[in-house]
C-alpha cells in the first residue's frame, strides 16, 4: 500500500466517526458577502466552520448525548452557512451508512434547490478517489440536480419543493433539511405530509431553518423553545464574517477609528455601547446554552460592519437590516409584519429591554418559568417549580411576572382577558390562556402580568388576589363568553369592591350601572386604538416580552383585528382593558370602595397581604440580571429566595 493509500485509509477511518473531521476535507464555494481575508469570490475553499456552525454542532451534540432525535428550529441571520452545514450532515450519513433516506426542501424548485444539490456534488468530488459511492446512473461521476442516489449503499437524498402538492408524502425519511421555512405558503400541510412517517430514532434529524417572517415558522419557533429545540443566532455571533477592519486613531484627545477600506472615521456612540452590551449578553446566554466559552464580547469592528452594511445595502433602514441580520428573536419580525402596532414597536422594544438593565427593577420577583436566563424567564408564561435536586421543572400551571411591587398610595388598574375555554385550542397544541395585566397610573407602566390556563370560575379568585395585592386595583374584566362566569365569581361571591363601570360613550364622564367590559367590533377598535395611542405617547409603558411578541404580530385584515398566524392576542386585550379603566381612577389615593372584606372576599385579600409581607421580609433582591443558583444562571448568587419564592407560587393557586 502506497503512502497516499495509507493516508486515505486513515482519513476514512477517522471521517467515519467524526463529522467535524469529515467536513475539513470538504470544499465549498466562497461567496463575496462571506469571503474572509485572503479568500476570493467564486473559488473553492476549505469547509472551515464559522462560529454559527459550531454553535449548531454543540446544540446537536447535546441532543445526541441525551439519546433523543435531533430536532432543531433555527432562526438566523443571512449567510451563516446553515444550509451548507446540514447538506454536509446529510451527505456524511449517506456516505458512511446504508439504507439512509434524506430530504432537502425549499420553497420551490429553483436557484436555491439547485445550489444545494451543487453543494452535494462538491462534497462528492471532495472525497478521495476510491471512497466515492457509486451513483445510480451508469458511469456517472457527478451528482444529479434531481437526486443523489448512492447505488452501492442504497441511500438517497431527494430534493423537493414545498409548494408542490404531496411533496415528501409516502416516504419514511431518516434526515430532513428544510430551508427558508418562513416562506413556505402551505407549511402546515407540507410538514403534515411527511413528518408523521419520519424516523424517531436517536440517529434521525429534522432541521427547519429560516430568516424572520411571521406565520407558521414563527409559531413553531416559539413552541420549540419550550422543548429546547429552537436556536436563535444573532448576527453578532459570526465575528469572523461580519466585521470591518478598523485602525485606531486619536482625535482631539479621544480614541476613534478609521475604516481601513474606506478611510472614513468611525466612533462608538452611547447607543452603540448599549447595543454592544445587549449583544454581549446574548453571547453569554448562548455560551451557557451550549456549555462552551465560544463567544466573546461584541467589538467595535462588528458595530462598524453593522453601520456600514445598513447604509450601503439597506438604505439606512434599520428595521430591514434587523430582519435580515437579527439582534433578538422578536424585533427580527417587526419589519415583515404589517401590524397594527408597528409604528410603536421600537418604543415597546426599548421599554421591555429596560427591565433587564434599569435599577428600578432591582426588586422584581419573577414567578414565571425560569430557563437559564432572565430573558427567557420573562418571555415564558408558565410556573416554575424546583425539585429536591434543585433542578427546574417546567409545568403548564399558571404563572405571574411581577415587574414592580405595589407601593402605598399608588393607584392601579387591572385588565382581564378571559379565555373562551380551557384545554387545547382548535388548531394548535397550546392551551387557551387567560391574562391579567396590572397597570400603575402613577408611573404609567405595566407592573405585573398573570397568564395561565385556568377554569373561568377559579380565575375570579386570582383576580381578587392580584387586585388586593395592588391596593385594591380597579378591575376591568371582559364580559364576553366565559367572562360572565369569572365576573359572577368575582362580584357575587368574592364581592370584590373596585370594579369598572360601563361608560356612556355619548356623555363624557357619565357611567352606567352596568359593570365590566363588553367587546364588539366598535369597542375593540376603541381598545386597540387607545392602547396604541397610549404607548406612542409614553402613557402606557410595556414591560412584558410576551406582550411585546403579541403586539408585533397583531394585524388588521379586511377591517378585522386578528392575532398573527400562530400568535395570541390575550395579553393585548388585557392591557387594553387595564388602560380603559384608568379614566375611572383617582390618582391622589387608592380607593377602596364598599364594605370591609368578609368571608371568601376576606380570604382572597388576606392571602395576598400575607404573601406580600412574606416577599418583602425575604432577601430575594438582586439585580434582575441575576438568577437564583437553582436556575444555573450566569450572573451570580441570590440568597434567601426559598420562602418568598414558595409564597409567590402559592399566590397563583
Amino acid at each position: 500500500m502506497t503512502t497516499l493509500e495509507t493516508q486515505a485509509v486513515a482519513w476514512r477511518d477517522k471521517a467515519i466517526v467524526s463529522f467535524p473531521f469529515f467536513c475539513r476535507r470538504m470544499k465549498i464555494r466562497i461567496k463575496s458577502d462571506i469571503a474572509m481575508e485572503g479568500e476570493t469570490e467564486g473559488r473553492l475553499g476549505d469547509f472551515v466552520w464559522n462560529e454559527a456552525q459550531w454553535i449548531i454542532w454543540f446544540w446537536m451534540c447535546q441532543q445526541m448525548e441525551q439519546g433523543v432525535p435531533i430536532r432543531l428550529i433555527i432562526l438566523k441571520a443571512r449567510q451563516f452557512g446553515v444550509s451548507t452545514f446540514f447538506c454536509a450532515w446529510l451527505f456524511w450519513w449517506m456516505w458512511r451508512k446504508t439504507q439512509i433516506r434524506c430530504l432537502i426542501a425549499t420553497q420551490n424548485k429553483g436557484t436555491t434547490l439547485n445550489a444545494m444539490m451543487e453543494t452535494m456534488d462538491r462534497f462528492y468530488q471532495s472525497l478521495p478517489e476510491g471512497y466515492r459511492p457509486t451513483l445510480r446512473a451508469k458511469g456517472a461521476d457527478r451528482v444529479s440536480k434531481d437526486e443523489m442516489y448512492f447505488d452501492d449503499r442504497k441511500s438517497a437524498c431527494i430534493p423537493v419543493a414545498a409548494d408542490v402538492k404531496d411533496a415528501g408524502r409516502g416516504d419514511a425519511f431518516d434526515l430532513a433539511l428544510c430551508t427558508e421555512v418562513a416562506a413556505y405558503k402551505g407549511a402546515k400541510e407540507f410538514f403534515g405530509a411527511f413528518t408523521p412517517a419520519m424516523g424517531r430514532r436517536a440517529d434521525t434529524s429534522l432541521v427547519m431553518e429560516s430568516t424572520a417572517q411571521p406565520g407558521w415558522f414563527w409559531d413553531r419557533y416559539k413552541s420549540g423553545k419550550r422543548f429546547k429545540q429552537s436556536v436563535f443566532l444573532p448576527w453578532s455571533v459570526c465575528k469572523s464574517l461580519y466585521s470591518r477592519k478598523l485602525i485606531v486613531v486619536k482625535k482631539n484627545g479621544k480614541t476613534v477609528f478609521r475604516d481601513a477600506a474606506t478611510d472614513d472615521l468611525f466612533s462608538i456612540t452611547a447607543a452603540d455601547k448599549k447595543e454592544m452590551a445587549f449583544l454581549t449578553r446574548q453571547h453569554r446566554i448562548i455560551n451557557d446554552q451550549i456549555g462552551r466559552d465560544l463567544l466573546g464580547p461584541v467589538t467595535p469592528e462588528q458595530m462598524a460592519w453593522w453601520h456600514y452594511t445598513c447604509e450601503a445595502e439597506y438604505d439606512g433602514d434599520e428595521e430591514w437590516m434587523m430582519q435580515e441580520f437579527p439582534r433578538d428573536d422578536i424585533s427580527a419580525f417587526e419589519r415583515s409584519v404589517r401590524g397594527v402596532f408597528k409604528s410603536v414597536l421600537p418604543i415597546v422594544r426599548a421599554s421591555v429591554e429596560a427591565t433587564l438593565t434599569d435599577p428600578a427593577f432591582d426588586d422584581a420577583l419573577i414567578g414565571t418559568v425560569s430557563c437559564a436566563t432572565l430573558e427567557d424567564t420573562l418571555r415564558e408564561s408558565h410556573q416554575v417549580s424546583v425539585d429536591e435536586d434543585d433542578d427546574v421543572n417546567m409545568t403548564d400551571e399558571p404563572g405571574i411576572a411581577i415587574f414592580k411591587f405595589p407601593k402605598p398610595g399608588y393607584v392601579y388598574t387591572l385588565g382581564v382577558d378571559v379565555a373562551d375555554e380551557m384545554g387545547t385550542a382548535a388548531d394548535e397544541d397550546d392551551a387557551a390562556f387567560s391574562v391579567i395585566c396590572v397597570f400603575c397610573c402613577n408611573t404609567r407602566e405595566q407592573v405585573a402580568e398573570w397568564r395561565g390556563s385556568i377554569d373561568p370560575h377559579e380565575l375570579g379568585d386570582v383576580i381578587a388576589a392580584v387586585g388586593y395585592l395592588y391596593n385594591t386595583a380597579l378591575a376591568n374584566v371582559e364580559y364576553n363568553n366565559m367572562g360572565i362566569t369569572t365576573i359572577d365569581r368575582l362580584t357575587k361571591y368574592l364581592e370584590y369592591p373596585n370594579r369598572f363601570r360601563w361608560p356612556k360613550f355619548d356623555e363624557a364622564g357619565k357611567l352606567t350601572k352596568k359593570e365590566m367590559w363588553w367587546t364588539d367590533v366598535k369597542t375593540k377598535q376603541l381598545v386597540i386604538g387607545s392602547l396604541r395611542h397610549a404607548i406612542r405617547h409614553g402613557l402606557f409603558i410595556v414591560r412584558s416580552p410576551g406582550l411585546q411578541e403579541e403586539l408585533t404580530a397583531y394585524t388588521l385584515k379586511n377591517g378585522t383585528f386578528a392575532a398573527g398566524q400562530g400568535a395570541y392576542a390575550d395579553r393585548i386585550m388585557a392591557a387594553g382593558l387595564a388602560w380603559q379603566a384608568v379614566e375611572q381612577t383617582d390618582y391622589g389615593m387608592a380607593q377602596v370602595l364598599g364594605a370591609e372584606p368578609q368571608s371568601a372576599k376576606d380570604n382572597a385579600e388576606g392571602q395576598a397581604r400575607r404573601i406580600l409581607a412574606s416577599v418583602q421580609a425575604g432577601n430575594i433582591v438582586t439585580p434582575p440580571k441575576q438568577l437564583p443558583d437553582e436556575f444555573d444562571g450566569e450572573f451570580g448568587e441570590t440568597q434567601n429566595i426559598d420562602d418568598p419564592w414558595e409564597a409567590a407560587m402559592e399566590f397563583i393557586h
